[in-house]
């Protein structure tokens, strides 16, 4: 939000603006463009996962001339109007009926044990209930999440027009253009981003996530994104200019706390135009790899061990081979009550187990897209219908890790595969004549294969239910050197 306020200040030449009701929210994710940086070739730029910093907090300036120099000030009697008066009400009104916006703090304490019959003049709390406000997150524009050298020179020159380049089309939050709510547009601005897909709505969540609203705005009819911010911590105080920021706005998408994360997926934003820049682990990862569900089984320690095998029901075999267990095939918000809590002693958190473990496979395609899940799978060839299992898979599912373009390979990074998970080799030691890793396909159940790899099993190794269920029974598997033994 500081960031918002200094380019308000230097771009309108440092003169005073006074806006009813609570001015424009300030820089909640964006920070202040860098033209200078170089711009990438890649829609998907590697960085190190620190922040980057932002600019320093602007002090709360003397009460003497709040009103005169802070932008977005209150003033003393906020209307209700979706667009600022020129000048303040010099002569506040008085009501006895509740106003339409809530207050920061009750006017009086609740009483300690509820009335038997409802109030006629119900009060408005700040807080949301335990049943959100109606609201619906209009659709994305997705032409606006293609990389730049994709785009056809038609929607390049439009996207010219709206003063963006290779830089700031690939780095979300680096335009001016998306500091400004659809209605502060010029008309030739409105029209060519009606060209890419936007309409009011879209725009100013998609573009602009509500951020040059003001605050008194933000709860009104037809709007109702409050809900969502108060669950980010946003404070009026903050919001104008003059209080802390909540700790959600240094924290990367992936380590918000999953209320705090739908929130922010109710705001349009998802993880890049969350964290501003792509921010990797190991150049590779989107969080950071839970270490401990990577060592082979005997190697565990004793604790981890016992939990995952009495709790979570994984056996030697079915934790050596990542994916191999049914309970890696359910998401975080599929697990008992008694797998998640014993995850979570073992070191997981919704994010990691969703990512690492299940790889987003237990989210419907609705709830990929919600959270801009979608754009990696999409990248490796899976629609709405294949997913859904209405249609194939994608030629990309039946490939071996280095059978995958590069492309595809950084979208599986992604959700959180590498070659080994990917090609579902197993860690468990393997020290006879030909130590190599062993595939994961060879321990899933016959009735569980595809028919196009019971054919390729029956036809051309010969096995049959029996033999591929019962490990080194088949005349295959006895075959050493060419000899049968």
């Amino acid at each position: 939000m500081t960031s918002r306020i200094l380019f308000m200040l230097s771009s309108l030449a440092l003169m005073a603006i006074i806006v009813e009701g609570g001015g424009g929210g300030g820089d909640y994710r964006k920070k202040t463009p860098e033209p200078s940086s170089p711009p990438p070739t890649s829609s998907f730029p590697s960085f190190s996962p620190s922040k980057a910093p932002k600019p320093p907090k602007n002090p709360k300036p003397p009460s003497d001339i709040v009103d005169s120099l802070m932008p977005g000030m209150p003033s003393l009697s906020p209307s209700l109007s979706m667009s600022p008066t020129d000048l303040p009400s010099s002569s506040p009104t008085v009501s006895t009926a509740p106003t339409a916006s809530p207050s920061a703090e009750p006017s009086s304490s609740p009483s300690e044990t509820p009335t038997s019959t409802p109030s006629s003049s119900p009060s408005i709390s700040s807080a949301p209930s335990s049943a959100p406000i109606a609201y619906a997150r209009p659709d994305r524009v997705d032409i606006r999440y293609v990389s730049w050298l994709d785009l056809d020179s038609e929607t390049q020159d439009i996207a010219r027009s709206l003063d963006y380049d290779i830089y700031t089309w690939n780095n979300y939050g680096n335009n001016l253009i998306e500091y400004y709510q659809w209605t502060d547009l010029t008309k030739d601005q409105m029209d060519a981003a009606t060209s890419l897909g936007y309409d009011q709505k879209s725009w100013d969540c998609w573009q602009n996530h509500f951020e040059a609203y003001r605050y008194i705005d933000l709860g009104s009819e037809g709007i109702q994104v409050l809900q969502w911010m108060d669950d980010l911590g946003v404070t009026y105080a903050y919001w104008n200019g003059y209080g802390d920021a909540p700790a959600s706005e240094e924290t990367l998408w992936w380590d918000l706390t999953t209320e705090e994360r739908y929130a922010a997926a109710q705001l349009c934003f998802f993880r890049r135009s969350w964290n501003e820049m792509d921010y990797y682990y190991n150049n590779m990862f989107p969080m950071l790899k839970p270490k401990f569900r990577f060592v082979e089984w005997t190697s565990l320690d004793e604790s981890t061990r016992s939990i995952a095998e009495q709790s979570m029901k994984y056996s030697k075999l079915s934790w050596n081979v990542i994916g191999l267990d049914p309970i890696e095939s359910r998401a975080w918000s599929q697990l008992k009550e008694s797998e998640s809590e014993a995850a979570t002693k073992i070191g997981f958190t919704q994010a990691s187990w969703d990512c690492w473990m299940n790889h987003f496979k237990g989210y419907t395609w609705e709830e990929l897209v919600f959270y801009g899940m979608d754009f990696h799978y999409t990248a490796l060839g899976w629609t709405e219908l294949s997913w859904e299992g209405i249609d194939s898979p994608p030629p990309s599912s039946a490939k071996l890790w280095d059978q995958l373009t590069e492309t595809e390979r950084e979208h599986a990074a992604d959700v959180c595969y590498y070659a080994s998970t990917w090609d579902g080799l197993d860690m468990s030691p393997n020290d006879g004549s030909f130590p190599f890793a062993k595939p994961k396909m060879r321990y899933v159940p016959w009735t569980q294969l595809s028919g196009e790899d019971q054919s390729r099993a029956g036809d051309s190794l010969l096995y049959t239910e029996t033999t591929w269920n019962e490990y080194g029974t088949a005349d295959i598997e006895a075959k050493v050197l060419g000899r049968v033994v």
